[in-house]
This record gives structure tokens, C-alpha cells and sequence, in this order.
């Protein structure tokens, strides 16, 4: 039944009255001075003040908060602070409600980080630190390293990696100093070439698995997409040139340079070389130059 609760100043007393007009019935009396008086949902429990345990009293003023005690006919203390308050209250921690979440137990059976999720938990790993197959454990096992890329605005080195386990593979980022990586973008297979646009913040990376792509990522590793799907393809090689905005590469099976727009539109091949297998590319302003396994 819902219930209302008030002060009587004449009897210096608590009282709780119902909606449906039963009589009020005196909870509390012989109370000194009550005022304030508060009740807590969550607890059921009713909080108010008196003059004889009160010893300290606070207000606001303009941008001031003042406190005094109760004998005193002034502020003793006062602070400034942000502006237009409107209330002022006391924390006591005595009161705050004691959680435990899917994380308090065991650490939820994570080998590193927990993270509470509703009614269940997820494991997560730190920087340096791969999520095992249990989805519990973690490891900081380091694969081969395939090609390398260099952030010029951090110095942070960005790396291709590759498993001899299936779709293990990823593209991951080393700090500069600190000599811990980061796996940015897993599950990939073969990643192979990478390079970074860092004044876009955007990392761009080749895979010659079964189906041979581009992909496409922020450099945080967030946003992945695939831009290009390159059919019976080796695309081994990239390069940018950042005054127009093109990324090439080169396909080491189907014998082509091509290039396309950032995001994967406006692809043409731009020059092809019979039975070269070509593999490496670097752009130097209006040049390109290339390498290949059968070409001297």
C-alpha cells in the first residue's frame, strides 16, 4: 500500500498516512527539532535531522556554499564553486548500495580483464595479450611478422602478422618504446602488405588467402571493411600517394598494376607485365617504380 510520510512540528514527531484515508498513524515522537526529513526506496528506510545531533549545517548562497555549526550565528567555512547551484546535499558512504556484479566472482573466470554485460561477463585482454580459443585465457605469443609500416605522426610501427594456425592471423601496432603490441584486426588470412595514411587515420592491408582482398580499417583497428575482392589475385604490394588520394598494388598472379580510390571505387589497372610475378611498389612523386620476381 502506498504511503505518505511528513514532520508534525506541533509533536515533534514522524507520521505515515495512507491515499485511502485511514487515520495517520505516529511513527517517531518526542523528537528534538526534526526537519529534513528524506526516505530511502531502496533500503525502505525513513532519514531525517535534529537539532540535537545536528552540528554542522550547510547552504548556498550566489556561487558560495556555506558551513557553520549550530550555535553559531555566521559562516565559519565557505567555498566558492561553479555557478547557479541549486541544491546541496551530503554523501555518506555508508549508504551507497554494495554491487557485485558477474565480475566479482574469480574475476569472472577471466584470465585478465573482466567486463561486466548484463546478467553475464566478457573476457578481454590488455595491450600485448590475445584472447585464447576458451574466450577466457589470454597470451601474449607473438606470430611471424610479414611487412611492417611505420605510423610518422606517433612512431608506433604497425605489422601483418602470420599464424600457422587457420584465420589466426592479424594486423597488430607496437609502441615506439615501451616494447608492448597490440592486436588491431584478427581472423584474417595471409595479411600480407600494409600501409598507413596517418593524416586520415586510416590503415590499409592486403590478404592473399582464398580469397585475396584490400582491406580497409581506422587505425585503432575499428571500421574494418573490405574495399577490393580480387579474383584468382596475389596483390602483394601497396602504395599510396596521398596528393590524390590512390592506393596501388601489385598482383603478383594476374601480373597487373591497378590502383582505386580510398574507398574501393574508381578501380582501373594501370599497367600490366606478361609473366613478370610482380612484387614490390613505391611511388616517388609523379614516378612509380616496381619489382618482380622474373625481371631483372
Amino acid at each position: 500500500m502506498s504511503a505518505i510520510f511528513w514532520i508534525s512540528s506541533s509533536t515533534s514527531s514522524i507520521i505515515r498516512g495512507t491515499w485511502d484515508r485511514n487515520p495517520p498513524k505516529t511513527l517517531i515522537s518526542d523528537l528534538d527539532d526534526p526537519m529534513f526529513l528524506k526516505y530511502d526506496i531502496t533500503s525502505q528506510r525513513i532519514f531525517w535531522l535534529e537539532s540535537s545531533v545536528l552540528d554542522f549545517i550547510g547552504w548556498l548562497s550566489g556561487e558560495e556554499i556555506h558551513f557553520s555549526s549550530k550555535t553559531s550565528s555566521a559562516s565559519e567555512v565557505y567555498f566558492n564553486i561553479f555557478p547557479n547551484p541549486v541544491q546541496v546535499k551530503a554523501f555518506d558512504p555508508i549508504l551507497q548500495d554494495d554491487l557485485k556484479g558477474t565480475c566479482h566472482i574469480l574475476n569472472g573466470r577471466c584470465g585478465d580483464i573482466c567486463t561486466p554485460t548484463g546478467n553475464k561477463s566478457k573476457c578481454e585482454c590488455d595491450i600485448g595479450l590475445q584472447l585464447q580459443a576458451d574466450q577466457r585465457s589470454c597470451d601474449s605469443s607473438f606470430t611471424n611478422a610479414e611487412r611492417i609500416a611505420v605510423d610518422q605522426s606517433t612512431g608506433n610501427i604497425y605489422i601483418t602478422a602470420i599464424s600457422s594456425q587457420s584465420n589466426s592471423s592479424y594486423v597488430g601496432v607496437l609502441h615506439r618504446t615501451q616494447l608492448v603490441h597490440k592486436i588491431l584486426i584478427h581472423d584474417l588470412q595471409n595479411p600480407k602488405a600494409i600501409v598507413l595514411h596517418s593524416a586520415k587515420g586510416i590503415l590499409l592491408w592486403t590478404e592473399i588467402g582464398i580469397f585475396p582482398r584490400i582491406g580497409r580499417a581506422s587505425m585503432d583497428g575499428t571500421s574494418k571493411e573490405y574495399i577490393v575482392t580480387i579474383n584468382g589475385g596475389s596483390p602483394n604490394a601497396l602504395a599510396l600517394d596521398f596528393e590524390t588520394d590512390r592506393l596501388y598494388w601489385t598482383d603478383g598472379q594476374r601480373n597487373t598494376i591497378e590502383y582505386t580510390d580510398l574507398d574501393g571505387r574508381n578501380q582501373r589497372v594501370l599497367a600490366t607485365a606478361k609473366d613478370a610475378q610482380l612484387a614490390d611498389i613505391v611511388l616517388n612523386r609523379q614516378f612509380l617504380y616496381y619489382t618482380s620476381w622474373n625481371r631483372q
